[in-house]
């Protein structure tokens, strides 16, 4: 949990400053904190992609996933697959906001 707790702290977005309560994290962030999670048997329920418009500033794409289930590797497994081929696709100019 420090481990996590760590990495939020140096490598999370707060998206406050746009009514969204909690953090999002570039594809390679967010693909460790998928494998943390994964260790620690949390299941990630979804998440949300937004674009990086300009230091500090980032929009909601609406595009977004979602997992029912409670299978933590499943669930991982989703998200890691979702992230890398988002990224693939339009490239590492985007935020992901795992939801737990």
């Amino acid at each position: 949990m420090n481990n996590l707790k760590s990495i939020v702290a140096a490598d999370g977005v707060d998206l406050s400053g746009i009514g969204i309560n909690g953090y999002a994290f570039k594809a390679d962030i967010a693909l460790k904190l998928i494998e943390l999670f994964r260790e620690e048997s949390t299941v990630i329920l979804g998440g949300d992609v937004l674009k990086i418009v300009d230091l500090n500033k980032y929009d909601l794409t609406y595009d977004n996933w979602s997992y029912e289930g409670s299978n933590v590797f499943e669930s991982c497994k989703e998200a890691e697959s979702y992230i890398k081929n988002y990224k693939y696709k339009n490239g590492d100019e985007f935020l992901y906001q795992l939801i737990t």
